[in-house]
């Protein structure tokens, strides 16, 4: 099984793939794949600067790019887990598998800021004002090969509110895989 994440700054994406790590699920993020490329480059991982990369890759290699690179690294069977899907495009390439699930996370914006602040991340937007505007930009780019947050959760399997404990987080996982698994 192959479970995607996709959701807005601080929703939850990394306490779900830690969560889904401690169950023997191999985690990869589009994240990492994105700050390997800026360190191969020689650039600083910022915020800006991933978002930018993010986006010229998928403008030069096509909008699924950085799963496939992904999709390459991993073996053909077992458990994983993607962190950070942001393009539908990337969402299509995993719908080949029968085996996806696509997970969609959502808090609402003061838990989403204390979380923030809480991971204490350079560039991670620290008032409601900053981080609407990082959810608007990362909402809905118009171009195909852009960061297009809001498209991805649309075409999630299942839309998980992440506003409680992460107890109640680690049930409401438990419960859409267990559902997923019985499609």
């Amino acid at each position: 099984m192959i479970v995607g994440l996709c959701g807005f700054a601080g929703a939850g994406k990394g306490a779900v793939a830690e969560y889904l790590g401690s169950k023997g699920f191999s985690h990869y993020s589009v994240k990492s794949v994105i700050r390997e490329e800026l360190e191969r480059r020689g650039m600083a991982v910022t915020r800006d600067n991933l978002i930018m990369m993010a986006n010229t890759l998928r403008a030069d290699g096509g909008s699924d790019v950085l799963i496939q690179r992904i999709l390459r690294k991993m073996p053909g069977e077992g458990l994983a887990v993607i962190e950070s899907l942001r393009n539908p495009d990337e969402v299509a390439a995993l719908r080949q598998r029968k085996d996806f699930v696509l997970l969609a996370l959502d808090a609402p914006v003061p838990v989403r800021l204390r979380r923030l602040a809480a991971r204490g991340r350079a560039g991670d937007p620290m008032t409601p004002e900053e981080l609407r505007r990082l959810d608007e930009r990362e909402a809905a780019d118009p171009s195909k090969s852009g960061i297009r947050i809001k498209e991805c959760m649309a075409l999630a399997d299942v839309l998980i509110i992440n506003d409680s404990t992460l107890a109640q987080l680690h049930l409401q996982i438990d419960d859409a895989l267990r559902r997923a698994g019985k499609r």
